[in-house]
């Protein structure tokens, strides 16, 4: 049995906080295990709750885009993206930090099993999670970049601009943690 799949049969009925009283299904990976690139979203929404993978929904095709635009197929670069939380927040908005806290053996897991180079915090409190975070090897860099979510909340101009600024973070940090390495 593969590491992964062990996570999955350990977290599936996962009750560590309230969250797991409204979900269809645990939120895990979606991508390549072990990657040299870990996205880390927020929570799951309601597409990822049904389907049981991270950014399924419109949010998920912005951040394909994302990526499609910030490393080219030829360099070879693995990538999986995962949640802070797998259980869709309930009402609606940030999980709390109990929630956060609850779910944070599942996101170390992830990263142990897979060893990125890279780790892109996807939005706010994915970026304080992984940053405050103890578990990343020294070599492990750590960027945040725009939730895709929230570029349906910007004007055209203000989208642009953030997936720009986005897709150049990324392409950047790409070059110098993994690419110069190869």
């Amino acid at each position: 049995m593969s590491a992964y799949t062990e996570h999955v049969k350990r977290w599936t009925k996962c009750a560590q906080c309230h969250l797991c009283e409204h979900r269809k299904n645990v939120v895990f990976c979606r991508g390549k295990i072990p990657a040299q690139v870990l996205f880390v979203g927020e929570a799951p929404g309601d597409s990822e709750d049904v389907l049981g993978k991270p950014f399924m929904g419109p949010a998920g095709k912005a951040l394909n885009g994302i990526i499609r635009q910030s490393f080219d197929d030829e360099d070879n670069i693995n990538y999986c993206i995962t949640n802070v939380v797998s259980c869709m927040p309930m009402p609606r908005g940030a999980p709390s930090k109990e929630c956060v806290s609850a779910c944070r053996p599942k996101l170390i897991e992830v990263v142990q099993m897979c060893n990125p180079k890279l780790i892109v915090g996807l939005g706010e409190v994915a970026k304080d999670s992984i940053s405050t975070a103890e578990i990343f090897r020294k070599s492990t860099t750590i960027i945040s970049v725009v939730h895709p979510a929230a570029l349906f909340r910007m004007n055209v101009t203000q989208r642009n601009f953030a997936i720009y600024q986005s897709v150049n973070t990324i392409r950047s940090a790409v070059e110098r943690s993994i690419l110069t390495g190869l």
